[in-house]
């Protein structure tokens, strides 16, 4: 076979294992060994016979078994037996018998294959038919399908996979007659040959098949006979591969023309040119195993990641053999598992399939979408809607970004939804537009530097020129502009507008015409500044040098910028302290104290929200600077910067790396203007300190270090180089955020771990101020300051805490009644009117946004608050999408562009990463998720509200802060999302749940509910239980157990759509299945429960599973839900009645119901049912109703079960 069974690899127990080199084959040679050679193979059946059994025992002495293990009795009824009935046994000994006569003419052995139009044969044949002994003069030639076994040659001739003698000769005793295998033109069972467009001749693969298949008490060659039949199915499935891959070479020219025409390399990457693409040999997607197979399988992944988020568990299903399917399944003695691959396979993957399972409409879905909904009819070519509820996820077929148009024509089919036409898809804004990539342009999803023109332009209509400037510079930090100054020439003009007039306002010429060189001169110092403020150089960026020599620069500009922040003139330098309480003084004295007396000093003031450090802050700033002190102030976070004066992020202020390591050092040399603005420093203020990670302060502490032993070599162990610092913060609050870290690991990253914690004093703000200036009224100041004493708790544990199932330590809590909205039908609509009442009378007021927010634990609540809110707002809407691309990198593989579609790119959502399409209306408050510049309050959490829209920019003036009523220009800029560990949990469906607990939740219809009652305990219910459907009608069982009823019951009503989290999917119950699946949904006491406003058309408002009368077995249990469709022709009265077995008097009803097929039945109607049933929504005795009768499934008899019927549905 061309391959050796590998013994290292197990012990003998398991499957054999085969060590493949190259390709497999089968080769035959002569009748006669060469001189000298021992006999081996058809050999052993003509040369020297009289010692036959020792030479095959010799030519098996390979390791398989020693030589004395072999019986030679038995060998001897194999030969007796082959040499009966084999008909190549019996031509070999014919051979042998010729050569052993004293005349010996030459002769060849040949064995027939088949002939071109020969017809395949079924019946067993003759000697003759299979070979035959030729003697005299002959040509090879003339038996070219033939194989020819000479009388005595050195070489080896390789037998053909074609050949239907291929399989008898290698395996003799797996084929004792010589049977014939697989031939060309084999004929399937009841076919014609002429048939049109029909596959009417067997293939190899289709032939082994049916040769694997066990047939019970008929002898299986490549089953029965333990690591023979073994070898013998690696055998056949090699050449099954062979065959395949033969006739891909042999048809290249029709598979590249017919078959993948459009999606091979060449193709992809823009060519269209048959002489570009050159002679190759291509793998078709069909070929299993192959590189288009295994891209397009990628595909298919990716689409489904697409539609339904990325997989949350990657799941390792193994087979084991000693499974009791498999087990039971063989039937002939002495048989393993091993013995049985064809059971293994159907076994596991019956099992696979009970694991897996897998909708959305045509104006309304773009092109990808469609196939979900709409099935295209091949014959009629045209889309058919769906009838059947299979799960269908449309792909696009992949177009590398360098086929041009064809794959901008790919980027409108997946988002425009209910194009009609090529020409509908390049038609945006009422502007058409000639070609797709205009078309793409247009809608945001191509980026370029002529995007940068047209934001310009459109800017100028209305921004002033510091606006347009701002905006300038932060196209340049933030986009990667191909060309910088380019696009400075073409915007300087704008850019300088202002200072032409400022200049003629200070001569006092408003003619004088100032020469453009000194313009731009003017405009390169106004750039300048603003790059410095976010801390880069102009000199970094491609950008014209100023035209005359400038000055040799004398001063530092940092320094200088810091000694002329204005003052606060409400500070009374004599008495500071006025207007603060006692903590607060007490701090102030101690930090100013050591700043005065150039001291060292590390503090850390701690204080929760309200007790006044920022006004602390501003007091001691205030003061020192009216002093011509350096005091630089800086927060964790953009935000709190923003209420600090002077305030900058401490990562931008001191150039903190942003990502942390050990040892790290901050980016400041020696020698330049911010080393020396740190020398000049007296104070630095460092607010919401124990955001930052330790590791943040060290660094701080080394670089303060390196600076200041210039100086004095004698600090090398006082804090921070001897700088007095401050830290504010308070340790309730949010701690450093660590990626997956643990409790230790947060609690190790914090300011408290770090060996610079040992030189700190702290100062506690205790007196909350805010309470100070609460509402007059007393029953508010009441309900603040039980608020804040209920939140204090909270940080300080004095608030009893929860665990949850699998926890170890209690991490959740119960919110007190009064602190919650009262609960409604729509949660978000209860919370929306709380918030912000009177929306529609005062949604133009932006001290309203000011005063008010909803926060969001999660990104995916904040987009639904936000999908809820927007169309709220009156006005027109405006959409904008991203313009994603893999990061350029030296890193990046050629083939990432093939490999992830642009629709993949668009589904990833990021931490503190803005969706690939998000909606805008003037009027409404957005928030930054950047830091543009934090000068001009433009920052991380800086929040705006939006006054124009623009195709390429935004206007937005900030709505509070030092910044209040400043309007900003916001383009689009560049984003990466780095070591993105996405997961995108979204609600799944029902057929997607797998057992355990499920925190993201289903949007499912109560469309069944019962409860099933216990026939002791005076009949209190056992549980509550459900049957819930989803979008794509899928059914499952629902149950709410009885210590929750209470509790849980209320929220669900029938008919309504809820979204549920945080349930537990368990088995269903082996004697009780409401519905045809094998999960089910506990309710826990975690469990929630969301009413959506907006319900999906697709959700189904029923289900049913409608059987007729006939069907339904009177004596027998119903043990799943059971449907009848008929009328009501009969009723009796409610009545009541006494069973034997206890003395407590039973309600019951019985009605006659007529199916379609007209069978009646009697129904009985229990407890509650028979008294509420409404008979007049149901029977009229005028004229009969159709009606739906739904009979509820029971595990118990009637006799014990209160709920054996739960009555008729409304009319249809």
């Amino acid at each position: 076979m061309g391959a050796k069974i590998d013994r290292t690899t197990n012990d003998g127990r398991g499957p054999p294992v085969f060590k493949i080199c190259g390709q497999i084959h089968h080769r035959i040679g002569s009748l006669l060994p060469v001189d000298g050679r021992i006999p081996k193979f058809i050999q052993l059946y003509v040369y020297d016979t009289s010692n036959e059994i020792q030479n095959r025992i010799a030519s098996l002495d390979h390791g398989d078994a020693p030589p004395s293990d072999l019986d030679g009795d038995i060998i001897q009824s194999l030969i007796t037996m082959l040499d009966e009935h084999n008909s190549f046994a019996k031509q070999f000994r014919m051979a042998r018998d010729r050569l052993a006569g004293d005349d010996v003419e030459d002769f060849i052995i040949r064995i027939v294959g088949p002939k071109d139009g020969d017809p395949p044969q079924y019946s067993l044949p003759a000697v003759e038919q299979l070979a035959m002994l030729v003697v005299g003069d002959f040509g090879t030639d003339t038996f070219e399908r033939d194989i020819i076994v000479e009388k005595q040659t050195g070489e080896l001739q390789q037998i053909s996979a074609l050949h239907p003698a291929f399989m008898a000769l290698q395996y003799p005793l797996l084929f004792p007659y010589a049977e014939r295998g697989w031939q060309t033109g084999v004929l399937y069972t009841g076919v014609i040959e002429s048939t049109q467009n029909a596959r009417v001749k067997v293939t190899m693969q289709d032939y082994y098949c049916y040769l694997f298949h066990y047939r019970k008490n008929e002898p299986n060659p490549y089953l029965c006979y333990g690591p023979l039949s073994t070898q013998a199915k690696v055998d056949a499935r090699a050449c099954v591969d062979e065959n395949r891959l033969r006739y891909i070479v042999d048809n290249q020219d029709d598979i590249r023309m017919e078959s993948i025409q459009g999606i091979c390399d060449a193709i992809s990457k823009g060519s269209t040119e048959g002489s570009e693409m050159g002679k190759m040999t291509v793998l078709p997607a069909s070929y299993t195993g192959g590189r288009r197979y295994m891209i397009q399988n990628y595909h298919d992944g990716i689409a489904i990641c697409r539609e339904y988020g990325p997989p949350d568990f990657f799941v390792t299903f193994t087979c084991n053999p000693r499974w009791l399917e498999v087990v039971e399944a063989i039937f002939e003695p002495g048989q393993k598992p091993n013995d049985r691959n064809d059971l293994i396979v159907r076994v596991f993957n019956m099992k696979l399939e009970e694991l897996l399972k897998d909708i959305r409409q045509a104006r309304t879905l773009t092109y990808p979408e469609f196939p979900s909904k709409w099935v295209w009819d091949q014959r009629d070519r045209r889309w058919s809607k769906r009838k059947q509820r299979h799960d269908k996820i449309g792909r696009l077929r992949y177009v590398h970004p360098l086929a041009g148009e064809r794959y901008y024509l790919r980027m409108l089919l997946l988002i425009v939804k209910g194009a009609t036409s090529y020409e509908h898809l390049r038609f945006h804004n009422r502007v058409y537009y000639h070609t797709f990539k205009e078309a793409c342009k247009s809608r945001g999803l191509l980026s370029d530097d002529h995007e940068w023109y047209d934001a310009f332009d459109e800017a100028a209509a209305w921004a002033t020129s510091p606006q347009l400037r701002s905006l300038f510079v932060t196209m340049i930090l933030f986009y990667e502009v191909g060309d910088e100054n380019t696009l400075f020439e073409k915007v300087w003009r704008h850019l300088a507008d202002d200072i032409i007039y400022q200049y003629r306002d200070m001569i006092g010429d408003p003619s004088y015409q100032l020469p453009d060189s000194m313009a731009r001169d003017y405009l390169l110092d106004e750039l300048s500044a603003l790059f410095s403020q976010s801390g880069k150089n102009i000199t970094d960026f491609n950008l014209p040098p100023k035209t005359h020599a400038a000055y040799p620069i004398l001063h530092n500009c940092f320094v200088e910028e810091e000694l002329s922040h204005p003052l606060d003139p409400l500070i009374d330098m004599n008495n500071p302290t006025v207007s603060l309480n006692e903590d607060q003084k007490n701090a102030f004295h101690k930090i100013v104290q050591r700043v005065e007396q150039n001291e060292p000093g590390f503090f850390f003031v701690a204080g929760y929200g309200g007790t006044g450090k920022t006004y602390l802050w501003n007091r001691i700033v205030g003061y020192l600077r009216r002093k011509n002190k350096i005091v630089l102030t800086v927060a964790s976070s953009g935000v709190a910067a923003l209420l600090l004066p002077g305030g900058r992020t401490a990562h931008s202020r001191f150039k903190i790396p942003c990502e942390v390591e050990d040892d790290m050092i901050c980016d400041v040399s020696r020698g330049t203007m911010l080393s020396e603005l740190i020398e000049l420093t007296s104070l630095v203020i460092w607010d919401e300190a124990l955001m930052a990670n330790r590791k943040c302060f060290e660094a701080l502490d080394r670089t303060f270090h390196d600076i200041e032993k210039v100086k004095n070599p004698e600090i090398a162990n006082i804090p921070f180089g001897g700088k007095v610092v401050v830290l504010g913060g308070d340790l309730r609050q949010i701690l450093p955020v660590v990626e997956d870290g643990s409790k230790q690991d947060v609690i190790a990253a914090t300011i408290i771990a770090s060996r610079l914690w040992s030189h700190v004093e702290v100062l506690s703000l205790k007196q909350n101020m805010r309470l100070l200036c609460s509402p007059e009224d007393p029953i508010q100041q009441q309900q603040v300051a039980a608020f804040n004493k209920w939140i204090l708790d909270i940080g300080e544990n004095k608030i009893p805490t929860l665990a949850k199932e699998g926890e170890d330590e209690g991490s959740w809590i119960t919110i007190p009644q009064e602190f919650l909205v009262s609960p409604a039908e729509n949660r978000l609509a209860a919370i929306v009117k709380a918030i912000y009442p009177d929306f529609h009378a005062r949604y133009k007021d932006p001290i309203y946004f000011v005063q008010r927010a909803i926060l969001a634990p999660t990104n995916e609540l904040t987009h639904s608050v936000n999908d809820y809110m927007v169309p709220l707002v009156p006005g027109r809407e405006k959409e904008y999408f991203s313009s994603d691309t893999i990061a350029k990198s030296t890193a990046q593989h050629e083939a990432y562009d093939l490999l992830y579609p642009i629709e993949f790119l668009n589904s990833i959502n990021g931490n503190n990463f803005p969706q690939h399409r998000i909606v805008l209306k003037q009027g409404i408050p957005i928030m930054l998720l950047r830091n543009l510049n934090q000068r001009a309050g433009l920052c991380n959490g800086t929040r705006l509200i939006v006054t124009s829209i623009g195709e390429w920019t935004i206007e937005a003036k900030i709505m509070n802060g030092s910044h209040a009523n400043q309007s900003f220009a916001i383009p689009r800029i560049t984003l990466s999302l780095k070591n993105n560990k996405y997961s995108m949990q979204q609600p799944k469906f029902l057929n997607k749940l797998d057992k355990g607990k499920h925190p993201h939740g289903v949007i499912v219809r109560v469309v069944r509910k019962w409860t099933h009652y216990e026939t002791t305990s005076q009949g209190a219910p056992l549980y509550i239980g459900m049957v819930l459907v989803d979008a794509k009608a899928n059914a499952i069982y629902a149950e709410i157990s009885d210590d929750l009823i209470n509790e849980k019951e209320h929220l669900f009503d029938i008919g309504k759509v809820y979204i549920i989290k945080k349930f537990v999917v368990e088995d269903a119950k082996r004697n009780y299945r409401a519905v045809d699946y094998n999960l089910m949904i506990d309710i826990t006491e975690y469990t929630t429960v969301e009413v959506v406003t907006k319900v999906p058309q697709s959700i189904p408002e029923y289900v049913y599973k409608i059987t007729p009368l006939p069907a339904i077995k009177p004596t027998r249990l119903v043990f799943n839900l059971t449907d009848v469709l008929g009328y009501l022709i009969k009723y009796e009265a409610a009545h009541t009645f006494v069973p034997k077995n206890t003395e407590k008097a039973k309600t019951l009803r019985e009605i006659y119901v007529k199916d379609l097929g007209e069978n009646v039945m009697k129904i009985t109607l229990w407890g509650d049912q028979a008294i509420n049933f409404n008979i007049d929504a149901v029977y009229d005795s005028e004229r009969e109703k159709i009606s739906r009768t739904k009979v509820t499934p029971y595990s118990q008899p009637a006799s014990k079960s209160r709920d054996v019927y739960n009555g008729l549905h409304q009319n249809m």
